[in-house]
């Protein structure tokens, strides 16, 4: 399985290809509704992911739902003892917690 991500009008999409199913899901993620979508090519995923957010606030109305705009950041709950450690590592690195925290996401993703 390979793992990518799109994105359009602020939302993200994590994009998975199936080697057994020989075809693309993809989900977009940071927002409580559900919107999956899928596709035979990685460009008819895309087509497919673009129709989706285009048609979002329309099915959000026929539902009698508000869509949920994208995500500028997301919130993170983390115990109270652990976010003090970051932000006792982020002030001896001379950067603020939130740079810090990014950095440590970065590292764990890539």
């Amino acid at each position: 399985m390979t793992e990518q991500t799109f994105q359009y009008k602020g939302y993200t999409a994590l994009i998975i290809y199936s080697q057994e199913d020989q075809c693309y899901t993809g989900k977009v993620i940071g927002i409580r509704h559900k919107i999956v979508f899928n596709g035979s090519t990685l460009e008819e995923t895309h087509s497919n992911f673009i129709e989706m957010i285009d048609d979002y606030p329309t099915a959000c109305a026929d539902h009698g739902l508000e869509p949920i705009p994208p995500p500028d950041e997301i919130m993170i709950p983390i115990p109270t003892e652990l976010y003090a450690k970051a932000a006792y590592q982020a002030e001896h690195k001379a950067m603020s917690i939130h740079t810090f925290m990014q950095n440590v996401i970065k590292q764990a993703v890539t």
